[in-house]
């Protein structure tokens, strides 16, 4: 089989001291045609010569990860360690995959998003983010957290630890969603909402401000929950009432006809 993609002599070194290689193609393959130059590469292996998976413009691509299927990487994306990009995935932008990172479906992880140590992102989800600056940089989706279904991780959003953003759900902002909670349905997280502890958002929820859901406490139906809400230790929240500086805690509920709770 006449191979796809050849390494040129145009390389690129690394301060890790890795010399990259561009690519060029070697036959028509989908929109690419015979002797166009992609972006770079470690070794072959990083790039699977089937399919019309590509890597273009400056992408780079190297270590043990490797781009197959249709998959794409462009613009001036990053894919390193054991990433793995295949399916339909478009990474591109100046997105950075690092560690075991898996990308696949119709899923696109754009921006300057930062995935590393598990992260997933799969289905029709998009991932158009910007990492919180720190020291390193803090990454939006690490520590195996998941962004699958229609979901949308957007601006400084950040999932983590076994956490889950699916359905047609929208985490923007500074918002965190984290160990083992989830969000799903048309729920949206909007400022710098809190979702941790197995806590879950679901229907067509709304958290906004400085909101913290956790403690195995669930929030679903149309509300709306805002200011410097807390809702913890089991207790659940419903209906369609819009609730400002709300707490309720320890096993009660909240919602029509439900007047258990407190407003502060």
């Amino acid at each position: 089989m006449t191979r796809k993609f050849i390494l040129t002599n145009e390389t690129l070194v690394l301060d890790e001291n890795v010399t990259l290689y561009r690519i060029k193609a070697k036959k028509d393959f989908g929109n690419i045609k015979a002797e166009t130059k992609g972006g770079y590469v470690q070794c072959e292996d990083n790039l699977s010569q089937d399919g019309l998976c590509w890597i273009a413009d400056d992408a780079q691509v190297y270590d043990y990860a490797r781009v197959s299927g249709n998959a794409v990487v462009k613009g001036n994306a990053i894919v390193r360690g054991h990433a793995r990009v295949h399916g339909n995935a478009i990474v591109c932008d100046h997105a950075l995959l690092t560690g075991r990172v898996h990308v696949f479906d119709n899923a696109i992880v754009g921006s300057k998003s930062y995935l590393t140590n598990g992260a997933t992102v799969s289905g029709n989800a998009r991932v158009f983010c910007k990492p919180r600056i720190g020291n390193p940089k803090y990454p939006n989706i690490r520590e195996n957290g998941t962004v699958t279904g229609n979901a949308q991780l957007l601006h400084c959003g950040v999932v983590r630890g076994n956490a889950i953003l699916r359905g047609n759900a929208v985490l923007r902002d500074h918002s965190r969603l984290i160990g083992n909670a989830v969000v799903e349905a048309n729920s949206q997280l909007d400022g710098s909402v809190r979702v941790m502890e197995n806590a879950w958002v679901l229907g067509d929820a709304q958290l906004s401000g400085r909101t913290t859901l956790c403690g195995r406490s669930i929030v679903y139906g149309q509300c709306k929950i805002g200011g410097r809400s807390i809702v913890t230790c089991n207790a659940q929240v419903a209906g369609n009432e819009e609730l400002i500086n709300f707490v309720l805690s320890g096993d009660q509920s909240y919602g029509i006809g439900i007047k258990k709770g407190k407003r502060t």
